[in-house]
């Protein structure tokens, strides 16, 4: 059974602002060129509705699309079953993140995603803080554009953590870099 969800306002909101970045480059895709995304979720992308209503409207637009994300097992399902639930054009590299620490956690799987990196991306989108963070670094390293798709900017009185504070202030500081911030709309 395909996972269902209500909401498909911000998958939407996402390819409109993708392809206004993009106006030049829209041009090379209606001659057959296909726009490669490269995607960075810190969590599991199956249980994120903008990550699979998303890769379906890229999909629609000719986009590929490359998903980085953590390695998650569960005992009720294979998760790699979940794969089908994409579309042909989207990719999904499920990465380990081992550690002992959520530190050493999230070192491992930055260590991945550096290593699993395409440098022919043609953008980077990073999904809540963490995978910002990595989006932020790929996008400087290659020299290509950044979006920040968040739908939780942490708050202050949210951060408690040495790791939370480190990453509040990666947020506040490279948030206002990105070539795009997609946020959910006030009213929901």
């Amino acid at each position: 059974m395909k996972p269902h969800f209500k909401n498909r306002h911000h998958s939407r909101e996402f390819v409109i602002l993708t392809l206004k970045i993009y106006r030049s480059s829209f041009r090379s895709i209606v001659k057959g060129y296909s726009m490669l995304i490269q995607s960075i979720i810190y969590g599991n992308p199956d249980y994120y509705p903008p990550m699979i209503h998303g890769a379906e409207i890229l999909d629609r637009h000719g986009f590929q699309q490359e998903i980085l994300s953590r390695r998650f097992r569960s005992a009720v399902f294979l998760i790699d079953d979940m794969d089908k639930y994409y579309p042909a054009s989207t990719v999904i590299f499920r990465l380990d993140s081992s550690g002992k620490s959520t530190a050493r956690a999230f070192l491992s799987f930055a260590w991945h995603v550096l290593r699993k990196s395409n440098n022919e991306a043609d953008l980077f989108i990073g999904y809540n803080v963490h995978g910002f963070a990595l989006a932020r670094l790929l996008a400087y390293l290659y020299r290509k554009p950044v979006v920040y798709h968040s739908h939780d900017f942490m708050e202050n009185n949210r951060v408690s953590t040495l790791g939370d504070r480190i990453f509040k202030t990666i947020e506040r500081r490279f948030a206002r870099t990105a070539d795009l911030v997609i946020v959910p709309d006030r009213r929901r």
